[in-house]
């Protein structure tokens, strides 16, 4: 099976799985980008709410499955290897089951904590079947 590299251009706001373009919302976006700045960590549905709806009163912790299963079903193979669900604990993204990630941030100060370039790795990992 061959593993695909997703890239997250937060300066565009565009993302590719491979060669093809992924059709994101603004929310599923800021999502996905929330947690590719934020690899291996496990997100609980309130830290989520917090961190990628914070200036959105009008939503539910629910929202929060809602979106994630979104970006699962847009992403393919690899959302569901890459987003992972911890039961009673919350989400994770760990893009070393799923393919490569690369991360391209626009000028200093567009978005949160990512460097301005992260790629992470060029060499291809096996999924795990």
């Amino acid at each position: 099976m061959e593993l695909e590299t997703l890239t997250i251009n937060a300066e565009a706001w565009t993302v590719m799985l491979g060669t093809r373009v992924v059709d994101l919302t603004y929310q599923e976006f800021r999502l996905l980008l929330f947690l590719a700045e934020h690899q291996e960590r496990v997100f609980q549905r309130a830290e989520l709410l917090r961190e990628v709806w914070a200036d959105d009163a009008d939503v539910s912790d629910r929202s929060v499955d809602l979106y994630v299963h979104r970006l699962r079903n847009k992403l393919g193979g690899f959302g569901r290897r890459a987003i992972q669900t911890v039961v009673r604990v919350g989400d994770r993204f760990e893009v070393r089951s799923a393919g490569a990630l690369q991360v391209v941030q626009g000028p200093e100060g567009t978005h949160r904590t990512a460097p301005q370039t992260t790629v992470v790795p060029e060499t291809r990992f096996r999924a795990n079947s």
